[in-house]
């Protein structure tokens, strides 16, 4: 498959976008030295560290057209209610799956918005299942949350061409569904 080289304006509108969620956030911007239009943007943000790549690489859509797709994933390094060695995933699908006709992984969480997530160990399903369900609904930008004891990783879902995307990278960074605070994890 081949790979289109992106445009002067793919170049620029990732390039903007990094150095507008910078100058928003106070973090620092740095292109990536593999992809060009791929920018890391790393700091402190709400004393926890912060990391996030943002990019809009160019793919084929047919024999002599190509598209743009944007993404973003914020990477937040810090405690979370979640206990030590617990986890709280997407569950999975995968390539053999998606051929076979087989549903996947079952998850043990479900969200409102219908996603299906997996929290292990199981055992902390009745104990932490539902705080799980509602910290991922109020996601903004709904997207794809992993979460660990001791950091974050969020996917917002709808980043389009005209989006803000320093307004959307801070409203993922405020989001608090799975901050530590002095409540108990298991109550």
């Amino acid at each position: 498959m081949r790979t289109p080289k992106p445009t002067k304006a793919d170049l620029a509108r990732s390039r903007g976008r990094a150095h507008a969620i910078g100058s928003a956030l106070g973090l620092v911007p740095r292109s990536d030295p593999e992809f060009p239009t791929h920018w890391h943007v790393e700091g402190e943000y709400g004393g926890r560290k912060v990391h996030i790549t943002i990019g809009c690489p160019r793919f084929a859509r047919g024999l002599f057209r190509s598209a743009c797709i944007d993404f973003m994933v914020v990477r937040i390094e810090g405690p979370t209610w979640l206990p030590e060695g617990a986890e709280a995933r997407p569950a999975r699908r995968t390539v053999g799956d998606w051929r076979e006709g087989a549903p996947g992984e079952a998850g043990n969480v479900a969200t409102a918005a219908g996603a299906s997530y997996v929290l292990l160990p199981a055992e902390l399903v009745p104990a932490l299942g539902q705080r799980v369900a509602d910290a991922v609904d109020r996601l903004p930008h709904a997207g794809w949350v992993h979460a660990t004891s001791t950091d974050l990783e969020l996917r917002p879902a709808d980043l389009e061409e005209g989006d803000d995307a320093a307004q959307i990278a801070k409203a993922v960074l405020d989001w608090d569904g799975f901050r530590a605070s002095e409540e108990p994890a298991c109550p």
